[in-house]
């Protein structure tokens, strides 16, 4: 495995552990801004997660940084002082599926050579 791909995963992995301990930072702005940095911070996890796998399966990969934003919230709900919301859950799973769809169209299947380029 390149070191670009392990230190992806490793950062996406830092990004999951950071938020499972602490919880989402206390919102700096109100609504909508507080959404939009759901998305971006879980739009991030996903995006490194998928470089850490070299692309491969992103419904999968955006599929599981959803499932640990779900996790997120229900852990927030039991949590002293914390507050679960589920348009929250919303925002992290849009952040990652957005992140999935952009990087899976900037990704090409198949390296383009000069043999088959047409003359």
């Amino acid at each position: 495995m390149p070191i670009e791909r392990l230190c992806c995963l490793l950062l996406g992995a830092g990004i999951v552990v950071r938020l499972f301990v602490t919880g989402m930072p206390a919102p700096l702005a109100h609504a909508p801004w507080d959404r939009i940095a759901h998305a971006a911070v879980y739009g991030l996890a996903c995006a490194l997660f998928l470089i850490g796998t070299a692309r491969r399966l992103p419904l999968a990969v955006a599929a599981a940084v959803a499932a640990l934003g779900a996790l997120e919230e229900v852990q927030q709900a039991f949590r002293p002082g914390g507050h679960a919301d589920g348009l929250d859950f919303v925002a992290d799973a849009c952040g990652a599926f957005i992140a999935a769809s952009l990087l899976s169209l900037t990704s090409r299947k198949d390296p383009v050579c000069a043999e088959s380029l047409e003359p």
